[in-house]
């Protein structure tokens, strides 16, 4: 054993770890070998010493400690969401959904009977007039519902 070095199997056991344990953190390069079966002393002791300060101080980046970071910052988000929820700054899609289906609907309904209030408001008008405003207010309808991507005869029938 040439000065400054520590057997494997000494470095173990004065860290009370197994050889193995040395093995994987050679691997992840947090120590590394002076030669087969040595390590450099006191140099590799500083490492794994200084490996476990900063594991023990959360900065180590080992996947326990990054899976519970996630985990964590997943459930803050999670509350976070149920808290807006509960003050209604977010609203479910369905009921949006139901409300605007409900608003479009009251609208298709006033413009589908606009040529009739027009033909009792203006008497003098043809039925010919009147059956022309009917139908530019529905094409108007059918065009806007093409525009958003709806089918032209379900808003028709409903």
């Amino acid at each position: 054993m040439a000065a400054g070095e520590i057997k494997t199997e000494d470095l173990a056991r004065l860290v009370g770890i197994t050889v193995q344990a040395l093995g994987q953190f050679e691997a992840r390069k947090i120590i590394k070998k002076s030669r087969r079966g040595f390590y450099s002393h006191p140099q590799a002791l500083q490492q794994l010493l200084g490996h476990y300060r900063e594991q023990a101080a959360g900065r180590a980046g080992s996947s326990l400690t990054e899976a519970r970071t996630a985990l964590a910052q997943s459930q803050r988000d999670a509350q976070e969401l149920k808290n807006a929820a509960t003050r209604r700054e977010l609203v479910p899609a369905a009921e949006v959904e139901a409300e605007w289906s409900d608003i479009l609907s009251t609208i298709r309904a006033r413009m589908l009977a606009l040529a009739s209030d027009i033909a009792q408001l203006l008497p003098h008008l043809s039925k010919h007039d009147i059956l022309a405003i009917d139908s530019a207010i529905r094409d108007a309808l059918h065009e806007a519902a093409d525009a958003l991507g709806a089918d032209g005869g379900e808003a028709e029938s409903k």
